[in-house]
């Protein structure tokens, strides 16, 4: 499919012009124009995510308008003070809405009750990717994709967008002058406009994330306990451990000591788990999990993670990592316990690890002993 494109805008003849054509020796014309074509294949095969990408002013959404025009997504509204979760259609159960939001990367539910124009950018990216993906319309156009967030929240958030958009079977096609967000939005075709060439790809291996795991105090909570559903404070005498991306911390973790009754030496009860929305919606809080997990089994200790997020329960129960011990009711408090705990007051899903066994030499650098 060729398309003609013509653009054109009016010159206004003022004496500041007029200095420019001097200085630049640029034509006397009363008009600037410009004629280009683009070429996409006839053939619309069984695709999801499209990506047209040149630098700025190549004319990608001038051909994206041509193409697309009733698909663009201009903007969508969104309560002036109500929460975030109140944008979405009103015939989307708050269940949908919150896994929604937690599968592309926007999983933090303190944010989701706040409105649209009080979040941050990155937050407000993501939202924004989530209204697109239940847009009632066959294909959806995003244009400026990415432009508004950093890069690590730009690569990060294409993974989590595309991997929904896939498993939802929607079709989107993004526009962006960045270059950087290929390998880790996988698109199944890709237009460059500068060179005027179209690439049909299969998908491949997103880039590999280097995490740096460390053991650190409990004042690193505070990085992270904005972006936790639970408003508790971290439990007193908790194993914490954090982890490094490029240097920042990204995810945290932290455990204590329960004592089970029948249960000789008590459980590791992972108590928090936060990745910041940064690194959100590319699995990385529960591959750090696990990792932190089997450090702790390898020393023998048993190992539960307790929760009421549903969006964390429905990843525990695709893992073969984990074993569903109780189902979401709430638990009953030892007999040894001076004070009641939070997983005592709520609804919670309990799940032990049963996955292998960390290394016990890294267990003891992270002063993780035997049980």
């Amino acid at each position: 499919m060729n398309i003609k494109i013509h653009v054109e805008s009016k010159v206004a003849l003022t004496p500041r012009v007029a200095k420019l054509r001097e200085i630049f020796d640029l034509p006397m014309v009363d008009k600037v124009e410009r004629d280009w074509e683009a070429s996409l294949p006839e053939d619309y095969w069984d695709w999801n995510v499209g990506l047209i990408v040149g630098p700025s002013g190549s004319g990608k959404t001038r051909m994206a308008r041509e193409l697309w025009g009733d698909y663009f997504a201009d903007g969508y509204e969104w309560p002036k003070e109500g929460a975030v979760v109140d944008g979405f259609a009103e015939d989307l159960d708050v269940n949908d809405v919150a896994q929604l939001l937690t599968n592309v990367g926007f999983s933090s539910p303190p944010s989701w009750l706040r409105p649209f124009h009080t979040l941050s950018n990155g937050e407000q990216f993501r939202a924004s990717l989530a209204r697109s993906i239940v847009d009632p319309r066959e294909l959806v156009v995003i244009d400026e994709f990415t432009s508004v967030v950093d890069r690590t929240v730009a690569q990060i958030g294409s993974c989590a967008f595309a991997r929904e958009v896939r498993k939802r079977s929607k079709r989107v096609i993004l526009l962006s002058c960045h270059y950087d967000v290929i390998d880790w939005l996988q698109p199944d075709w890709i237009y460059y406009v500068d060179e005027a060439r179209f690439e049909r790809r299969s998908l491949q291996r997103r880039p590999q994330i280097v995490v740096d795991v460390r053991q650190c105090a409990a004042s690193m909570w505070k990085i992270f306990s904005p972006h936790h559903y639970l408003t508790a404070k971290l439990p007193g005498g908790s194993h914490c451990m954090v982890g490094l991306v490029t240097g920042r911390p990204a995810v945290f973790t932290a455990n204590t000591f329960f004592p089970v009754p029948g249960w000789e030496g008590g459980i590791r009860h992972i108590s928090r788990l936060v990745c910041l929305p940064d690194f959100q919606g590319i699995g990385l809080g529960g591959t750090f999990n696990e990792y932190v997990a089997s450090l702790w089994k390898c020393q023998g200790w048993r190992v539960r993670s307790i929760f009421a997020h549903p969006a964390v329960y429905a990843y525990y129960s695709r893992r073969p990592t984990w074993k569903l011990a109780r189902k979401k009711g709430k638990a009953k408090p030892s007999p040894s316990m001076k004070v009641k705990i939070g997983s005592t007051e709520r609804a919670t899903w309990a799940f032990d690890y049963v996955g292998t066994d960390g290394d016990p030499e890294i267990a003891r650098k992270f002063e993780i002993y035997p049980q």
